[in-house]
C-alpha cells in the first residue's frame, strides 16, 4: 500500500519547509494539511496531485497514477445521475 504525505511549501522560493505525514490515504494527508493551515483549504486536483494554496504557502498530496486513473471511462469526480433528466 502507497504512503501518502503532504509537503508545505514556500510559494515564493519553492522550499519545502515541512512534510506531514506518512498517511494511509490521501483525503487524511488533505485532513491533516487542513489542521496544519488551521484553516479551511480549496483543494485542486491536477493530474498525479491534490494542490491547495494559503499564500505564502502551498499544501501538496501526490496520488499514485493507479489512483487517479478514472473508472469505467469516466471523469474523477462524475456522479451518476438519478432518476430521469
Amino acid at each position: 500500500m502507497a504512503a501518502f504525505y503532504a509537503d508545505v511549501v514556500h510559494v515564493p522560493s519553492g522550499e519545502t519547509t515541512r512534510r506531514l505525514g506518512p498517511f494511509e490515504t490521501a483525503h487524511e494527508a488533505r485532513t491533516a494539511s487542513v489542521e496544519d493551515a488551521g484553516r479551511p483549504l480549496i483543494w485542486e486536483r491536477v493530474p498525479g496531485w491534490w494542490i491547495a494554496e494559503k499564500y505564502p504557502l502551498q499544501w501538496q498530496v501526490q496520488v499514485p497514477e493507479a489512483a487517479s486513473t478514472p473508472v469505467e471511462g469516466r471523469p474523477m469526480g462524475a456522479v451518476e445521475p438519478e432518476g430521469d433528466l
